[in-house]
């Protein structure tokens, strides 16, 4: 009776794994970046970003080239197909010049290539799958966050043409020393 319920037990935690693993691979990723990363390999780093986790397979990206770039949304935000997380980070290679590499490069290389290590704007995890229409609809009528977990919220600085926006804290600075300036000109005079 043990051992059939130790069996029973085991099948019941090998059907649970194969769920977690299943459950994973449907989710989707969607983001935008700091820049025009479209194109550029990504590589996972860990949590702290002083260690990388994992690196894409050169065959992996031959056999995959027109498969594993993002696929663009509405309002600059991009479709996962790559793999990334929330830790993954650029390098200055696109997939192409990747999968003409004839051997993978040492990991201290990898480092020297990373162009943005902190590169989402935005990022949201989805538990299921969505087509590019539902996603496009959810963008469009601001409905990511009520369908996906939002992971990365950093607002990039805008600058609008004939307009450069300041952060307040520069602005006290600036004043601050003008302030001084005026005030060493009265004391002169």
């Amino acid at each position: 009776m043990l051992k059939k319920n130790f069996c029973i037990f085991l099948f019941l935690i090998l059907i649970a794994l194969v769920k977690v693993q299943a459950s994973s691979d449907d989710k989707t990723i969607i983001y935008r970046t700091r820049g025009n990363y479209n194109q550029l390999v990504p590589i996972r780093m860990a949590n702290e970003k002083t260690v990388i986790a994992t690196i894409p397979i050169i065959e992996e990206i031959k056999a995959m080239k027109e498969e594993i770039e993002p696929i663009v949304l509405n309002n600059g935000f991009l479709l996962d197909r790559a793999n990334i997380n929330i830790n993954s980070a650029f390098i200055n290679m696109t997939y192409e010049d990747y999968a003409d590499l004839k051997q993978v490069p040492e990991l201290s290389e990898f480092f020297k290539l990373i162009i943005d290590d902190e590169p989402f704007v935005d990022f949201y995890e989805c538990e299921q799958r969505f087509t590019t229409d539902e996603i496009n609809k959810m963008i469009d009528n601001k409905e990511l966050d009520m369908n996906c977990q939002q992971l990365v919220i950093k607002k990039p600085m805008v600058i609008e043409k004939n307009q450069t926006k300041i952060p307040f804290g520069w602005i006290l600075v600036m004043l601050g020393g003008l302030s001084l300036i005026v005030w060493e000109r009265k004391k002169n005079k």
